[in-house]
Order: C-alpha cells, then sequence, then structure tokens
C-alpha cells in the first residue's frame, strides 16, 4: 500500500488553477483513496457514530488524525497562492468546495481543457473500441452543454481521427462511399450528412 501511495504521490499534479483543476481532482481523489481518508473530501464527516450516541476518545482520535491528513493533503498539492487562501479551514469537505466552486465551475479554460482532451483522444487496435467512444460521447457532450457544440462533420473528423493507423483504410473506404469522383457540392453535403452516430455504428460493425 505504501508503494501505490508514493507512486500516486509522485504523479499528482500541483493544482495551479482552472486549467489544471479536472486533473488534479482526479488524482487527488486516488491519492486520497489509497490513503483511506477519500470520504473527508465530499462529504462532512463527523465523529458521531450513528445508534451509539456519541465517539468514543479512540474514534474521536481517529477522525481528527484522518481530518488533518485529508486536509494537509488536499493543500500541500496546490500552488502557494491557493493554499493561502485555504490557510484559515479546517475541515478537508468546506477545502475541497471551496476549490471545486473557485476552479470547477466550468469557464472558458475549462471548457478548453476537455476540447484538448477530446482532439487528442484515440482508440487502440486491439481493444474493444465501445469505451473510447462513449468518452468521446461524453466529452462533446459535456463541451456543447457548456457552449461549445461542434457541428456533426467536426465530430466525425475528430472521431475518424482517433482511430488506429490500422483503420485508416476502413476511414478511406467510408468517406469514398459517399460519392464517386464527386464535385466540390457533394463533398460538401457528404461531409454535412455524416454524423458521429452513424459513424459510430459503422465502426462498431467493423469491430464486429
Amino acid at each position: 500500500m505504501s508503494g501505490n501511495t508514493g507512486d500516486i504521490k509522485k504523479t499528482t499534479p500541483v493544482l495551479t488553477g482552472a486549467s489544471n483543476y479536472l486533473e488534479w481532482k482526479s488524482a487527488m481523489k486516488s491519492l486520497l483513496q489509497v490513503m483511506g481518508v477519500w470520504h473527508y473530501a465530499p462529504t462532512q464527516v463527523t465523529a458521531v457514530i450513528a445508534g451509539q450516541g456519541g465517539a468514543t476518545a479512540e474514534q474521536q482520535a481517529t477522525y481528527e488524525t484522518n481530518q488533518d491528513k485529508a486536509l494537509s493533503t488536499i493543500t500541500y498539492y496546490t500552488s502557494t497562492l491557493i493554499r493561502q487562501n485555504l490557510m484559515n479551514e479546517n475541515d478537508p469537505h468546506t477545502a475541497w468546495e471551496q476549490l471545486n466552486t473557485s476552479y470547477g465551475t466550468p469557464g472558458t479554460a475549462g471548457v478548453f481543457v476537455k476540447f484538448k482532451r477530446l482532439t487528442r483522444m484515440t482508440i487502440q487496435g486491439n481493444r474493444e473500441p465501445a469505451p473510447a467512444l462513449n468518452q468521446m460521447q461524453s466529452t462533446i457532450g459535456y463541451l456543447a452543454s457548456n457552449g461549445l457544440t461542434l457541428p456533426n462533420s467536426a465530430q466525425v473528423m475528430l472521431l475518424l481521427g482517433a482511430l488506429p493507423n490500422d483503420w485508416q483504410g476502413f476511414a478511406s473506404t467510408l468517406l469514398a462511399t459517399l460519392h464517386i469522383n464527386p464535385t466540390a457540392a457533394q463533398i460538401a453535403a457528404g461531409v454535412q450528412q455524416l454524423t458521429f452516430d452513424s459513424v459510430l455504428s459503422k465502426i462498431m460493425e467493423e469491430w464486429s
């Protein structure tokens, strides 16, 4: 367990702002889970044990130790400026919510992070493509819900661009079937008629 914790600590980024908040949040969740104190961040944990009317001295001590461990870990992996804003916090849940409010609310920077991630997604040639396809769909939906709606043609080009190298023949064949010796107008019409869902279904058929 300590080895796993050390490895995760090495790869946990320092929170610098909205631009890397999503990456930081995911890594921080993993780190706190390995440390056994994750539940102190998303929920308001108290030392009172339900049905027992209170906590023993030992339970209270464990609670305070875990609370401090969660809070110190969260604040340690933040920039100096952000850490200063958390100096008066003594509850990891409050600190977690404050960071989420400050940097997790979708904004231009957050949308850009998601868009950049979408453009870099790839589908592994030797793996079931459904998980990667679902992730792409989810990201496209996120972008649309936050003001960046990609046209069908752009979605399809990103999807085909994510295919592994040995699928390029499939992509070329798919695009070629739209028209034979197309005119400029037919090319434009063909691109517009493509949709993410229609190409996705053809990819799944090819995989099957």
